[in-house]
């Protein structure tokens, strides 16, 4: 596309408002495009985390948030080579390894909010995700 010289002299409009509307509503359109897609497994990952944190984090609750059968949401999990148990692992996990390098909670208050009602079960799953005991980690974390 080629333009002339004189055009680039041209005075621009001081404001047209209703313009305005239209080039905010092509903006938005182009940025929405510009966002990635959260995948199926990032959606229920999402949906697990605040499911966590409402008490509302088992599967069928998840799928059933997310308006599917938990028949179908293990099905389209599989299809990206992961589980709902492998997602909320990593978000427990995840959240173990935040309290303890905080330092200022007790392991068992750790293992409570978590999810375990027993600070045994805490350490198994811990030493399963690390290698390493909770107190062996935070010594090394601090």
């Amino acid at each position: 596309m080629l333009l002339d010289r004189k055009m680039f002299d041209l005075a621009l409009p001081e404001s047209a408002p209703e313009l305005v509307l239209k080039f905010e509503q092509y903006a938005a359109a182009i940025i929405e495009k510009m966002q990635p897609t959260p995948s199926f497994a990032d959606s229920v990952r999402n949906a697990l985390a605040e499911g966590i944190l409402n008490g509302r984090g088992r599967q069928e609750d998840i799928a059933r948030q997310l308006n599917i059968t938990v028949r179908t949401l293990n099905r389209h999990l599989a299809d990206t080579q992961t589980s709902f148990h492998q997602i909320r692992d990593g978000l427990l996990r995840e959240r173990a390894e935040t309290l303890l390098r905080e330092g200022n909670l007790p392991i068992a208050e750790i293992s409570y909010l978590v999810g375990n009602a027993e600070p045994s079960n805490f350490h198994r799953a811990f030493r399963r995700w690390t290698g390493r005991t909770p107190s062996e980690w935070r010594a090394d974390a601090a």
